[in-house]
């Protein structure tokens, strides 16, 4: 602890002897801000200093919203060298992230105690991005980042202006836009591993403002060839309470060193791509884009479940978009907002996993050794059945999803300073799935010609609808918003209502004070749906070595997750340039999907046995923080010099599926997290970033024993830990730029998050030092 506590203190000292460096100044005095009609017909990736389109959906000024926002600008991505969307989120407060995270998400974080890829609503220019064939939004260098001219966060619930899904909160990222003919941006980096990563984006304007045609073309490519992660017990198959004989006798396990339990582990490449086109003139905008994420199918999972050995083994999807927006603005101070979406998903054909002791083949040998019943040539049929049915050797997935979505909002303006937003949101989802293939799927081909190739094949199909009602009032005392919205999922479901109240007071120029309440839900019954399982046996018509894996029919019975938010915050501007928040936050998650090992009961004389399903637990989690930020901007005789601190924290706890077992604790939330940021302007044309991070203590995601809190160990428990990251810059021209990053300086080995299920690692070691160098080019 006394190494935590020396490298917390020097952080603080750090940022206080920064502070003091560079005398300060502080932001604007709140002027009067009213709605204009401008704003309306603003098209959602303009660019206005001080304005947020995502509260209200609609431009304004965020002094005037009566709920938490934070901006992430287009300079602090490039102070940050942000390249993900992670790397952005890991520089504001209340986000802590995991780098990596997953092979199926892709990295990872999490948002007052809820995975944020999971349960916030990410979009680009407005349009979600998160493909319904997936639980949750797969993350890696795939999204427009570094072409972003800012990163909207809104945190809590926004039913009332996105639909129910919205339901921890909003992250829109807003492209950059520039009134020049031609504008162009170019970053190449560079680093260990073979990392490389190129960013290139052009656009501008074609005519004048009225008539002009505004383009905009950006693509990225981002590649490594392993992901730079320390060695940790994670990798210890020991520790997964896996017999040792079973991993040994397994074909598919690769052992490090012969005779020696240890797993080898191979290298893990990771590749991100994308590509888009965005075009607009006059009231119509055309949206054109694809997103490719690859990531080593073992990462995230534990060794004695997934092989390692494998470097060409991956999970990868490729994600279309496809909108079109028209804005009409028609009588008495009506606007008409209408958008067509379509959003595809498809993992990518030669996605394969090799498996050894996962937690599906686990569970189908139990099955085996109870229809076995005692005999042991049987048994041994029966699990080579399943070993070379399902398991044996490179085993190839597929996942493909097709999304079309409609979306009608209609403004009302009676006066400068109200709003009425009225919206109807309708989707369709189309979701096939394929696991247990011996060779790469076809999407046409749902059958196979031998038999024993049958792959598990499942599909889905829903529709979604959505109604908005928002009234947003705001003057130069008060600002008031109340909102609705209904949800119905057209699959024998009951309808759902979520609301959104929130006020806000400005005492004075410099003080308001703000509250507001939330409610939202995720329903993730398209993603789930694939994952219940049952085994088939019929010994009268099959061989007796003969088991199947099948859906799982009452998959239809699983019911949104719901969500729940409080927030209050006062904020402060005593001088120009310095700002102080101070903010309460609680967020509240019931009706959470767990998976239930149907197992433990076994019924040999029925054909359908069940092996596996998700449903609705009777848990809940609730997690409360107070958050104090202090920022100031331009510091000293350097005017770009700038300094932020945030102090969170929190507490909570989590009551489990079985609605008995009570935790005093969220999982993977540390009670403290301490953020200091401070860019530095060394000389007239020398830069520096640097960011600093304190987490106490957390729980692992897989901890379900309230009594671990009194002696914890390394795989119940992260313990605290400080991290360093340090960005130059060196202006070479005011168009090019020179950039070194050094990731995790101080070289802490600590874990990243974890989605806690019984394949998944219990330590999730994150990347070591890392340092990369990068060349920048921008012209306006």
């Amino acid at each position: 602890m006394k190494k935590y506590f020396t490298s917390y203190l020097g952080m603080v000292v750090l940022w206080v002897y920064t502070s003091a460096a560079f005398a300060q100044a502080d932001s604007a005095q709140m002027l009067l801000r009213r709605l204009s009609f401008a704003d309306i017909l603003t098209q959602p990736d303009t660019a206005m200093e001080g304005k947020a389109l995502s509260g209200v959906r609609s431009l304004q000024y965020t002094a005037d919203l009566p709920f938490d926002m934070y901006i992430i600008t287009k300079e602090e991505i490039q102070r940050n060298n942000c390249v993900t969307l992670a790397d952005a989120l890991k520089y504001a407060p209340g986000f802590r992230v995991s780098q990596p995270g997953n092979a199926l998400q892709g990295e990872t974080f999490l948002i007052n105690g809820l995975l944020g890829n999971a349960y916030v609503k990410i979009l680009i220019n407005d349009i979600a991005i998160k493909p319904n064939g997936t639980r949750a939004m797969p993350l890696g260098a795939q999204l427009p980042i570094r072409q972003a001219e800012r990163i909207e966060i809104l945190y809590g619930p926004a039913a009332d202006a996105y639909g129910a899904d919205a339901a921890a909160g909003v992250i829109n990222i807003i492209l950059q836009q520039s009134e020049r003919p031609a504008y162009v941006e170019a970053d190449l980096f560079a680093g260990p591993s073979g990392y490389n990563d190129i960013n290139v984006s052009f656009g501008g304007k074609i005519g004048d403002s009225r008539k002009g045609l505004r383009y905009r073309l950006y693509g990225s490519h981002t590649r490594a060839n392993d992901r730079a992660v320390g060695d940790s017990p994670a990798f210890d198959v020991l520790n997964y309470g896996i017999d040792s004989a079973v991993l040994v006798n397994n074909p598919n396990y690769t052992q490090d060193v012969p005779f020696v339990i240890t797993p080898f582990i191979g290298r893990m490449p990771y590749e991100s791509r994308q590509l888009g086109l965005d075009l607009q003139w006059r009231r119509i905008s055309i949206s054109l884009s694809q997103h490719y994420r690859r990531e080593h199918s073992a990462l995230g999972q534990n060794p004695a479940a997934v092989s390692y050995a494998d470097n060409g083994t991956f999970t990868g999807e490729n994600i279309t978009q496809v909108s079109g927006v028209y804005t009409l603005p028609f009588w008495k101070n009506f606007t008409w907002r209408a958008l067509v979406n379509v959003n595809t998903y498809d993992m990518d054909p030669q996605s394969s996993v090799i498996q050894v002791a996962s937690d599906v083949a686990l569970k189908m040998n139990r099955v085996a050794q109870a229809i076995a019943a005692g005999d042991p040539v049987l048994l041994d049929s029966f699990q080579r059945s399943v070993y070379r049915r399902y398991f044996s050797g490179r085993r190839y997935q597929s996942v493909y999803s097709n999304s079309i979505k409609t979306e009608n909002l209609l403004f009302y303006n009676p006066k400068p300073w109200i709003q009425l937003l009225l919206g109807h949101i309708i989707q369709n989802n189309d979701v096939t799935h394929q696991f247990f293939g011996t060779r790469p799927f076809y999407e046409q081909q749902s059958v196979f010609s031998i038999d024993d190739e049958a792959p598990y094949y499942y599909y889905t199909s829903r529709t979604q609808s959505n109604l908005l009602g928002q009234v947003f009032i705001h003057t130069a005392s008060f600002s008031l918003l109340a909102g609705a919205n209904r949800y119905r999922n057209f699959s024998d479901q009951p309808k759902y209502w979520n609301t959104r109240l929130a006020a806000q007071y400005k005492l004075s120029p410099k003080l308001r004070l703000r509250v507001s309440q939330s409610a939202a839900l995720a329903d993730n019954v398209i993603a789930y749906s694939a994952e219940n399982y049952r085994v088939t046996n019929y010994p009268f018509s099959q061989p007796l070595d003969r088991m199947d894996i099948e859906n799982r029919p009452d998959s239809l019975r699983i019911k949104p997750e719901l969500s729940q938010y409080l927030d209050a915050g006062l904020h402060w501007s005593p001088r120009q340039k310095l700002e102080v928040a101070l903010s309460w936050r609680r967020q509240r998650a019931s009706q959470l999907v767990d998976v239930f090992d149907l197992t433990g009961a076994i019924d040999v004389s029925n054909p359908i046995i069940p092996l596996q399903n998700l449903r609705n637990g009777d848990g809940s989690m609730e997690w409360q923080s107070v958050q104090l930020s202090l920022s100031v901007r331009d510091l000293g005789k350097r005017k770009e010099s700038s300094t932020s601190l945030y102090i969170q924290r929190g507490s909570g706890q989590e009551i489990l599926s079985d609605g008995t077992t009570i935790l005093p604790f969220v999982r993977q939330l540390p009670k403290w997290m301490i953020q200091s940021n401070t860019f530095v302007q060394l000389s007239r044309r020398a830069f520096v970033q640097i960011n600093q991070q304190f987490l106490s203590g957390a729980f692992h995601a897989g901890v379900r024993d309230p009594q671990a809190s009194k002696d914890p160990d390394l795989r119940q428990y992260q313990v605290p830990f400080y991290n360093l990251d340090i960005i130059g810059h060196l202006r070479i021209t005011d168009n090019v730029q020179i950039t070194l990053k050094m990731i995790n300086a101080t070289q802490t080995p600590y874990a990243g998050l974890t989605g806690g299920g019984p394949d998944e690692l219990v330590f999730n070691p994150q990347r070591q030092r890392f340092t990369v160098f990068g060349l920048s080019y921008h012209m306006n």
